[in-house]
This record gives structure tokens, sequence and C-alpha cells, in this order.
């Protein structure tokens, strides 16, 4: 990204030179990137002679079109609702992030009492080559204290072109405390296909996700007889509003269907409620969760 950005300067700054501030960027990039407009806007007040040729203002539009483009696509890892309700999906948070979130369960699986989990993390890398999310778990909330029972996971991602990503991760590859959690391995790629071209508009963005993985992705059978063996996962997530997206998500051993909203567009606070074993295949009777997360750029 920081590539992208420092040759997206040059050919601003030379877009801009003699141009008028303004005179086609439109505000969402403007205040996108302001650091890189404000230079340009004392040139361009310094000489306001010279109108820009039709040519010049096509390259112009081309230009932020492409950042546009950018800026959405980052938007897909950091920005936007919830792809899944329970099982992984390709991107994930690079060096410069870190996030927050808690998970509630109103009753646990073949159980009746409540439960939660707060999970915090942060990046490692550039996505753009390899990077590494590491995630730190508490498991215990209600009744014990914070931090006696957890987990840490990893996962390293790697963005490809064409909006297409991949990773390979270990759910609770540490453990501690008394846990009935058990560490998972598993793969997965994942694919964002554009059906429109700004994800303002409605049913702008359709994600896939397709995953092997061994632990929690086995079926019940499977975890109930200690059968060593790999499991398929997916979800599928259409974003049908800029601040909502509907999902369907199988974790290898039931479906999860849920709905994940941005309610503030100005503070990225992430509020997903779902419904857990549908289908009836797990577990004793469908359940309601509900997670609420948020992350921080630096």
């Amino acid at each position: 990204m920081n590539n992208i950005s420092e040759k997206l300067k040059g050919k601003f700054l030379q877009l801009f030179k003699g141009l008028l501030a303004g005179s086609v960027a439109s505000s969402v990039v403007l205040q996108a990137t302001v650091s890189l407009a404000e230079p340009a806007v004392e040139r361009s007040q310094a000489n306001t002679s010279s109108s820009p040729s039709p040519e010049q203002v096509r390259e112009l539009q081309q230009q932020i079109e492409s950042l546009q483009d950018i800026l959405d696509l980052r938007q897909i890892y950091i920005g936007s609702p919830a792809l899944s309700g329970g099982s992984p999906t390709a991107f994930g948070a690079d060096f410069g992030i870190v996030f927050a979130g808690v998970g509630y369960q109103a009753r646990t699986r073949f159980g009746d009492d409540d439960d939660a989990a707060i999970a915090a993390g942060f990046g490692l890398g550039n996505r753009e080559e390899v990077a590494l999310e590491v995630t730190v778990t508490s498991f215990s909330t209600f009744r014990s204290t914070f931090g006696d029972t957890g987990g840490i996971s990893l996962k390293a991602h790697r963005t490809l072109p064409n909006d297409f990503a991949v990773a390979v991760g270990v759910e609770n590859a540490i453990l501690w405390g008394d846990n009935d959690s058990e560490t998972s391995v598993y793969g997965v790629a994942s694919k964002i296909f554009r059906l429109k071209e700004s994800s303002r508009e409605p049913f702008s963005r359709l994600s896939l996700s397709l995953g092997l993985g061994n632990g929690r992705f086995r079926s019940e059978d499977d975890i109930e007889d200690e059968n060593g063996t790999i499991n398929i996962f997916s979800n599928v997530s259409l974003r049908v509003s800029e601040p909502v997206s509907v999902f369907a998500d199988w974790t290898g051993q039931d479906l999860n269907l849920g709905i994940s909203i941005l309610p503030f567009p100005n503070f990225p606070l992430v509020i997903t409620p779902a419904l857990q074993d549908v289908t009836g295949n797990a577990g004793d009777g469908t359940r309601l969760s509900l997670s609420v997360g948020t992350f921080y750029r630096f």
C-alpha cells in the first residue's frame, strides 16, 4: 500500500500542477488523500491563469478511480461488515492495525448457560507480501476470573491481485487454564466479487471463502469418536448496502446465518448477530450469538 501511495502521490503532484484545487476530485478522495492534496492546492492557487485540458481532466479522473478502488479494497479488510460468522476467511490484519471484540452466546451447545469470550489482537508484516495476525482470547468471563482460561491464535495471510487472498492459521496454538477448546489448523482461500462499481451501491460485493481444517472443523461424529480427520468449511457473504452484509457460514459441523452492521459512519464498530446450528446437523438446536468488534489503525 505504501508503494502504491507513493506512485499515486507522484502522479497526483504532476496532474494537479496548474489545476484548480478540487476541480474534479471528489470529496471522498480529497479527505482520504489530504496529505497529498495540500501541497498541490497551494501551487494551484498560485497559478490559476490556466485551465485544465480535457486530456488532463480525463487522466486525473482515471487516477481518482484507481485510488477509490484501492480505498474500497482496504474497506474489505478493516472497515466493512463481517464476512463470516464462525469460520475463518483469508483476509486479516497487517502492521498498524489493532482490534478487539467480545462474543456472546445465549447458551452453549448441549448446555443451558450463556457464555462469552473477549479477544484482542494485532497485525504484523505487509498483507501484499506476507502478514501475520495474532489474536489473544480470554474464554473466562462471566463465571470465572478474566484471563484465567484463554488461547492465542495465529494466521499468516497474503492478499493477491483481483481481490483474492490465501491464509493458513492455527486457532488456539497456545492454550492455558481449565480449557475445553482445542487446537485447530486450517488453510483457506477467499475471493471478493465486485458486483457494482462502488461499495455504496446496494448488493455491491459478494465474498466467498473455502477452506480445510482439523480440530473444531471436523464433524461432530468425528470429534466424539476422536477421529483425526480433516473437513471442509466455507462461507458466503453479500453486502446488501454499504453498512450491512448478510452471510451463511458452514463451520464444518453446521450452518450459521447472520447479519453484520456498521451502525456509525465515522466509527469502526461492527455488530454481528447470528443464529448458530441452524440445520440441526450438530448440537441440540439453534442458538443465538452476538459479537461486537472494533479496530484502530495507527
